[in-house]
């Protein structure tokens, strides 16, 4: 998926299901605000019904003082446990049929969650997942490198050719979510798992 804007602000969906957007952070007091607010506004004129939870996962700046303003649900874990405990906690706290994720430093195009909710709930897909793709994706040599052996070796596992296994951007159902619970680890390699796991 491009980081460009691929949908005109006229695009409106009106979709009777539900969804929750969490959003992990540590220490993003720069972006928090920002994020919840594109995400608010992205999403208020589509008729979608939606909730927004930020888990503040032990931040040491000012990112939990700021989200507790915003007018979301706010959870807040008293130590830095990883961005899996923390999307884990946010799934714990839903209780919409979706759950939708988004990174707190602001790199996804937040323009693109009603896409993604739209096939989810048009098509009856438990897990569509935004791939980052195209020219504003910028990865050194290594990185590449390790993001093309991870797709091989999940295509190996899987049988099928997944774009992005550890994309930020994402929604599942919560169903799907629970489903697989115990395999889920407390770091970064969350959204891999699922991932392979879905």
């Amino acid at each position: 998926m491009p980081h460009s804007p691929a949908l005109h602000s006229h695009t409106r969906f009106h979709l009777p299901a539900q969804i929750d957007i969490v959003i992990p952070a540590y220490n993003e007091e720069q972006s928090i605000a920002e994020t919840v607010n594109k995400v608010r506004d992205v999403l208020e004129p589509t008729g979608i019904d939606y909730g927004i939870i930020v888990v503040d996962d032990g931040s040491r700046d000012r990112t939990a003082e700021i989200a507790e303003q915003l007018d979301v649900s706010f959870v807040r874990h008293r130590s830095n446990r990883g961005y899996g405990a923390a999307l884990k906690t946010g799934i714990r706290h839903s209780r919409a049929e979706f759950i939708g994720i988004v990174d707190a430093d602001g790199t996804y195009p937040i323009e693109r969650l009603p896409d993604l909710y739209e096939i989810a709930d048009r098509t009856g897909s438990e897990h569509v997942i935004g791939a980052r793709t195209g020219e504003n994706v910028h990865d050194t040599a290594g990185r590449w490198v390790a993001r093309r052996v991870l797709r091989l070796i999940a295509w190996f596992a899987t049988g099928r050719w997944i774009p992005d296994l550890n994309s930020g951007m994402r929604v599942f159902s919560r169903e799907l979510a629970h489903q697989y619970w115990a395999l889920y680890p407390n770091g970064f390699s969350f959204t891999t798992t699922i991932t392979i796991a879905s």
